[in-house]
């Protein structure tokens, strides 16, 4: 099948006058599966499904995480609608019952341009005047996995085949299925949690693309760096997202703020590991992950970052966020600190980051 690219629009932005690059959409992947699916699933079409970049970096996801599950041409060929089984670990039947959804989703994104927003959200926690080198592509699949809604990936090309790889092309991976099942029950409240979430997801690959030519190398321990790195990655990200959530839910939710209180003292119990370094390598490294994988609110990584982005913000404005992002995650941390020294009411670090 001929690979149909939708395309948004070049647009013009408010910062520095400078064009932002594309936001590129492949659909061709889901556009695929649901012809296939209105067609009775044929055996023949199996082959070229599996060719798609799309479907190759869902079911290469899904077996590095599940290294003895079946491959995506089985799933495929062993997929029969009546059965709730066959090919389940590629949630094909769940992509088969909400067919129609993904398909009014796919039809609303495809003539909304999302670009202005997502890009005028993630830019302005940039410094002034920054325009990201290259355009974006975003990837969508109803198959792969069934534990995520969309990922953030570097991928490489070999003779056609899409290989996942650390230092390949970032790309965003939407597994539409999961997006209809847990973004909302309405269309207007998919849309507009897609759109966190391709702003969260773009503010990873805009940031990767930054630091390669704005921040210089660091010295010393790379596990304790590492932590440091997500801990402004993630939670910078999460804020992008959902900044204006926690804006308006902070002052008088309890639950946000017991949140808080939770992913710090977590954030306290994990460093004395990530940060000591006479242990292991591995075990610092998984003490690390669990930070980062989970329920939202069990993040504690990637929630103390949340909250630490928008008290910066909160007391000194955007402009110091966008300092943080352009100095680096030790700088994100000590500014941090350096607030909670003159507000008592901040909770604090553990006192290991005061050694970075």
């Amino acid at each position: 099948m001929k690979t149909r690219i939708s395309l948004i629009l070049l647009l013009m932005l408010s910062m520095g006058g400078n064009a932002q690059p594309r936001l590129i959409l492949h659909t061709e992947a889901v556009d695929s599966m649901m012809v296939w699916f209105g067609r009775g699933n044929p055996h023949y079409s199996v082959e070229n499904l599996c060719t798609l970049p799309a479907h190759q970096l869902a079911g290469e996801a899904l077996l590095s995480n599940i290294p003895d599950a079946m491959s995506l041409r089985a799933a495929l060929l062993s997929f029969n609608p009546r059965d709730t089984i066959a090919g389940a670990q590629y949630v094909l039947p769940l992509a088969y019952k909400q067919r129609d959804s993904i398909a009014a989703f796919m039809k609303a994104i495809n003539s909304r341009g999302f670009s202005t927003e997502v890009y005028n959200r993630i830019g302005s926690y940039f410094p002034a005047g920054y325009t990201s080198p290259r355009s974006y592509e975003v990837y969508f699949t109803t198959v792969g996995w069934e534990w995520g809604d969309a990922m953030c990936i570097s991928y490489t090309i070999n003779n056609g085949k899409y290989s996942m790889a650390e230092s390949g092309t970032p790309t965003v991976l939407f597994n539409v299925t999961n997006v209809c099942i847990t973004y909302g029950n309405t269309l207007r409240e998919r849309l507009t949690t897609f759109s966190n979430v391709l702003s969260h997801e773009l503010f990873h690959a805009q940031l990767e693309d930054f630091r390669k030519t704005h921040w210089q190398d660091i010295e010393g321990d790379s596990i304790t760096y590492e932590a440091l790195l997500i801990i402004l990655n993630e939670g910078v990200a999460h804020f992008v997202a959902d900044g204006e959530f926690i804006g308006k839910q902070y002052p008088s939710r309890e639950f946000i703020r017991n949140n808080e209180i939770m992913a710090f003292a977590f954030m306290a119990s994990k460093a004395a590991i990530f940060f000591d370094k006479n242990r292991p390598h591995e075990e610092r490294l998984t003490a690390i992950k669990e930070g980062t994988y989970g329920k939202y609110w069990s993040k504690y990584m990637c929630i103390t970052g949340l909250f630490m982005a928008y008290h910066i913000e909160q007391l000194e404005g955007r402009e110091a966020l966008q300092d943080c992002v352009k100095q680096g995650p030790v700088s994100f941390v000590r500014r941090y600190m350096a607030l909670t020294e003159h507000n008592a009411s901040l909770p604090k670090l553990p006192g290991l980051f005061a050694e970075i």
